[in-house]
């Protein structure tokens, strides 16, 4: 008996060092998600939308095609940005949903009179109001 109470106390103590290790882990990643995470954060605070029905704040998946829509932030760290930009996508700028293509397949937008191609992955970080 003394055996199998001993192993249950160490394996409580094991737990507790895995619980330990995650707050750690936590409290060391959390700063850098909210501040990846900010521009989105601080869009949202100094930029509500308008209480119009009509405006609705989405990601670039959820635009319907030939639907037009405002870049309001790009959810992402620097480069993605960067490789954004150097496509043409970034702040305030104007776009039309020329396809979503089913299940995996790409989306086409148009962007000053330029279609582009982008996976749905780096389309689901655009963040539009339309």
């Amino acid at each position: 008996m003394m055996g199998k109470e001993l192993e249950e106390g160490e394996n409580q103590g094991e737990a507790e060092g895995v619980i330990v290790e995650v707050e750690e882990k936590v409290k060391t990643v959390l700063p850098i998600l909210l501040k990846e995470h900010s521009n989105i954060i601080m869009e949202t605070k100094t930029n509500p939308t308008k209480n119009n029905s009509d405006e609705k704040v989405m990601s670039l998946l959820q635009l319907q095609q030939n639907h037009i829509a405002t870049v309001i932030a790009i959810d992402g760290c620097i480069n993605f940005q960067k490789q954004l930009s150097n496509l043409g996508i970034h702040k305030n700028k104007v776009l039309r949903m020329v396809s979503s293509q089913p299940f995996s397949g790409p989306l086409t937008i148009e962007i000053d009179e330029r279609q582009i191609s982008l996976g749905k992955g780096m389309a689901s970080k655009i963040i539009v109001v339309a």
